[in-house]
């Protein structure tokens, strides 16, 4: 992955140089300098800091041989079909730890990609669905910490056990900018939305069925403000998440689609024009 990113690097920055991104107000030059610092790898000295506290944390997570009971609400597997009632019901497994955190969670540059969204938009209300053991929200958190604005994470995570390993790490790194709520996400995100509106950005990273993606953008987007940013993760995980992003891609609502292949960024923001989509293969 990361020798495929270095390599690309030219490639990208020729599409964005040469994308018809520039008329579409404020978000656009934002999202352009988070991916630019993102593949350049450019961290200020504070910045640094922070990333390396969170690998070190998300190392020791690794190495754990904690046994964990995970119950797991989602697609299960890109090859296998879940029924809406077998992922209501949920599945339980125990895991190490570490075996979780390796699978799980997010990959380097793709964790600097949310941390540099965050540093460039400034949001100041944000959701995550799916936790995990939270180096992502771990970015997140650590972004909106430098940000300097008051700003908060709610994370929703439908394991208790996998959330209290998240919210142990998340206390220590002394994210007080990240709370974490357990519960399913059709369960939870009403309440978490209810309470936090209007929300600048949100990290859909969970469940990974195409028909609960495309309800989980609609419940979110009554809850948007005007400039908003809504992030999907693993959108070329199955066929079905495939669909979803691009249904919620070509939704008119949307001002700006940018397809990263593992994950789609939509921008809305009320003084642009809609329907532009740009396609970055990444990966």
């Amino acid at each position: 992955m990361k020798s495929a990113l270095i390599s690309g690097i030219r490639k990208v920055r020729a599409i964005l140089a040469h994308a018809q991104i520039t008329h579409l107000g404020r978000s656009s030059p934002l999202f352009e300098r988070a991916l630019r610092e993102a593949l350049d790898n450019n961290l200020s000295p504070a910045e640094r800091d922070w990333v390396e506290r969170i690998e070190t944390a998300r190392r020791e997570l690794i190495r754990s041989a904690q046994t964990i009971t995970v119950d797991d609400y989602g697609a299960g597997s890109a090859q296998r079909t879940l029924s809406d009632e077998e992922m209501a019901q949920g599945r339980a497994y125990e895991t190490r730890v570490g075996t979780l955190c390796r699978a799980c969670s997010k990959p380097y540059f793709w964790s600097l990609l949310l941390f540099k969204l965050i540093r460039q938009f400034q949001p100041t209300r944000c959701v995550e669905l799916g936790t995990c053991v939270g180096i992502s929200a771990s970015y997140q958190g650590a972004a909106l910490a430098l940000n300097g604005q008051q700003g908060t994470l709610t994370t929703i995570e439908g394991s208790q056990q996998t959330a209290s390993v998240a919210a142990r790490g998340l206390g220590d790194l002394g994210l007080e900018e990240v709370s974490v709520v357990v519960g399913r996400f059709q369960d939870a995100l009403p309440g978490v939305l209810e309470a936090q509106q209007p929300i600048d950005y949100v990290f859909v990273d969970g469940h990974h069925d195409q028909q609960a993606t495309v309800a989980y953008f609609e419940m979110v987007y009554p809850y948007l403000s005007e400039t908003a940013l809504v992030v999907f993760d693993d959108i070329s995980w199955s066929a079905g998440m495939r669909s979803a992003w691009e249904h919620i891609a070509g939704d008119p609502r949307i001002a700006l689609a940018v397809d990263l292949s593992a994950v789609g960024v939509c921008l809305l923001d009320g003084d642009r024009s809609p329907g532009e989509r740009l396609r970055i293969p990444l990966s």
